[in-house]
């Protein structure tokens, strides 16, 4: 009864807004809204570009619950932020997308680290945001059955377990992000068409930068206030005297590793450090040569020379020093030739007093388990058949010919400080709760580690080529020269071939090859069809290139599975030509539809799709056939996402 009488009121009110009313924008004055960064809030800004666009309006105030109301009851005609599916069955025009923020599960006290940890809890989301039937949906994709209720003040139930934006959940202890949140946009309630046409050319034209940027530095200001809020007076006093650090890295793990050709380190560990260092105003001196032993690494830092590192705590350690919480979690691969056959009685290498050594004492007889002093003797070991496999964090060991790794155990990794700096390593910790962006760090650390993969992969291919051309030159040279040579020769001319005819992102043919195929397609009937996707740009803008690449990927994965490899075509950046028999067109355009509302992928970035096509006879030339769908396209595209227009 309530929802129908909102309703009711929302309607009544609406409709007898006049053209030329006042204005009434309604500002919501929570903390992230009303913060100022350069002398400016979220609300500041809004006023602003309004005043710039020459609208005329009057300011009304309040919390979210008071603006919500209003703008349900119609006193207030334009309110932001909120999403297209905050008030559902209620009409509302909407702006432009704006910003769009990541969703997690937060709590202080409870450490959720996935969806089936749910199970049975009750979740807490803040009224009026349109994300209850989203996360009822989760967590029946999921198999989980939890309560989900609706409260006015989240600050409330911050030692429960609830569910928003990054913006409000940053500083809690434990988070675990669950996807995107839709896009933020105004709401206007008004009858005024050119209000919102001022409103997205002001978005178009710099306001869409200016917010997000806005957005970013926002939670970037709230994250360093709540940090500094959070120290003591001796960790305050503690930091005003700290100016630089000396930090230390591995050269060759998971956690870090160097880089040669930008003499800088990679990896989830450096990425933190450098986060916090940056909103500390910290210089970060890393005092380790590339290839430096750890052996030495470790004594110099605890001699002091070294503020802490990246190790595991496992027993030994934890009574030598103190650690930080968990920062990641790193594997340990057993690495074994290619044939190895394991019995009762086989042997495994470790370097002495690592995490290895640890491990192996939980899985492996004492006799069966070989130390040695370090990676050389480890290998060499391993290579003699001393040992039929043996434990190491890092699985490029296996690069050389004929052998394999695969992931033994996971374990998680920690900074390791000196018992005497109990006070940096709590002002570390509160550091990496508050100032850290764990998703960006996620990120990050993942294009770090496949860049790092792709560097010791194809350290591993040279070697093996170098040893197989070797042993090859030596052996036969003179038989097989001139048979290298034109494999070599045969292979680039169709690596030539490859990248003349075909997308090399996509794997689709390209406009060079669609240019040729039209000679086949022009005396044949069918169908021309046009893919255009939507919402492409923005994404690939806000979310970056990969993202892109990841989209363009799927898009043409769906399209070539639907419609066949050789009649789909990426002609641009993100435009598709398909030609394809009458016959069977029907139930492939569905079998599309249905695709689309399945894709994650597309879902994630608000990607959809506008087809055109056009149904050509034997008399109807190939490019007048797809100039047609083309037009069908720009026709779909003025319907909605994922719409299809037939041009005749």
């Amino acid at each position: 009864m309530y929802k129908l009488a909102a309703i009711f009121i929302f309607l009544f009110f609406t409709s007898v807004t006049a053209l030329g009313d006042n204005l009434n924008i309604g500002l919501i004055t929570d903390e992230f809204m009303e913060k100022k960064v350069n002398k400016k809030s979220f609300n500041d800004l809004i006023l602003e570009m309004l005043a710039e666009e020459s609208v005329e309006f009057n300011v009304v105030k309040g919390s979210r619950n008071d603006i919500t109301k209003k703008f349900l009851t119609g006193d207030i005609n334009l309110i932001f932020p909120i999403r297209k599916n905050d008030f559902p069955g209620i009409k509302i025009n909407y702006s432009d997308n704006v910003y769009s923020q990541i969703l997690h599960i937060a709590s202080n006290k409870e450490n959720i680290r996935n969806m089936e940890a749910l199970s049975g809890k009750t979740l807490y989301i803040l009224r009026n945001t349109g994300i209850k039937k989203s996360i009822q949906k989760k967590l029946r994709d999921n198999n989980v059955i939890a309560n989900v209720e609706v409260v006015d003040d989240l600050k409330k139930y911050s030692n429960q377990i609830i569910i928003d934006s990054s913006s409000f959940t940053h500083d809690l202890n434990y988070t675990f992000m669950i996807g995107k949140v839709p896009f933020t946009v105004f709401g206007y309630n008004g009858e005024n068409p050119d209000l919102l046409n001022k409103i997205n050319k002001a978005l178009e034209k710099k306001y869409f930068c200016i917010f997000n940027n806005h957005k970013e530095k926002v939670e970037q200001t709230l994250r360093k206030e709540k940090f500094f809020y959070s120290l003591t007076t001796a960790e305050k006093k503690y930091l005003e005297n700290l100016k630089e650090i000396n930090i230390a890295y591995e050269e060759n793990s998971t956690v870090s590793h160097y880089i040669p050709e930008s003499k800088s380190y990679g990896g989830v560990l450096p990425l933190v450090w450098n986060e916090i260092a940056k909103d500390l105003d910290l210089k970060l001196n890393i005092i380790n040569e590339p290839y430096e032993g750890w052996d030495k690494i470790v004594s110099r830092f605890e001699n002091g020379e070294i503020k802490s590192l990246g190790v595991a705590k496992f027993p030994g350690r934890e009574n030598k020093y103190i650690f930080s919480n968990k920062l990641t979690d790193i594997h340990t691969y057993k690495i074994y030739k290619s044939d190895c056959k394991e019995n009762i009685d086989s042997k495994i290498g470790v370097i002495e007093e690592s995490i290895e050594d640890y491990i192996s004492k939980e899985y492996y007889p004492k006799e069966n388990i070989i130390r040695y002093k370090n990676k050389v003797e480890l290998i060499d070991a391993l290579k003699r058949e001393d040992v039929k496999s043996i434990l190491h964090v890092n699985p490029y060991l296996s690069g050389i010919s004929g052998y394999n790794s695969e992931i033994f155990y996971s374990f998680p990794i920690n900074l390791a400080f000196n018992k005497e700096d109990i006070i940096f390593k709590n002002i570390f910790d509160k550091a990496y709760i508050y100032l850290v962006d764990k998703d960006l760090l996620k990120e990050k650390s993942i294009e770090s580690d496949k860049r790092f993969s792709a560097l010791k992969v194809k350290e591993a291919e040279y070697l093996r080529g170098l040893l197989y051309r070797g042993v090859l030159l030596f052996l036969i040279f003179l038989v097989f020269v001139l048979g290298v040579f034109f494999v070599e020769k045969r292979k680039k001319a169709k690596d030539l071939e490859k990248i003349a005819f075909f997308d090399i992102l996509s794997t689709l043919g390209n406009r060079y090859n669609f240019n040729n195929a039209c000679e086949e397609f022009e005396s044949k009937s069918g169908v021309c069809i046009v893919v255009d996707l939507d919402n492409f740009k923005n994404a690939n803008d806000t979310f970056g290139h990969s993202v892109g690449d990841e989209i363009i990927k799927e898009c043409g994965l769906l399209l070539k599975n639907i419609f066949g490899e050789k009649n789909t075509f990426r002609i641009s950046g993100d435009e598709y030509y398909i030609f394809v028999s009458s016959e069977n067109f029907d139930s492939q355009l569905n079998e599309l539809k249905d695709t689309l509302e399945r894709s994650y992928t597309l879902k994630k970035y608000s990607i959809s799709m506008s087809v055109g096509y056009f149904f050509k006879t034997f008399e109807t030339g190939i490019l007048e056939g797809f100039k047609k769908a083309d037009t069908g396209m720009y026709r779909a595209k003025k319907i909605s996402g994922n719409s299809f227009y037939c041009e005749r």
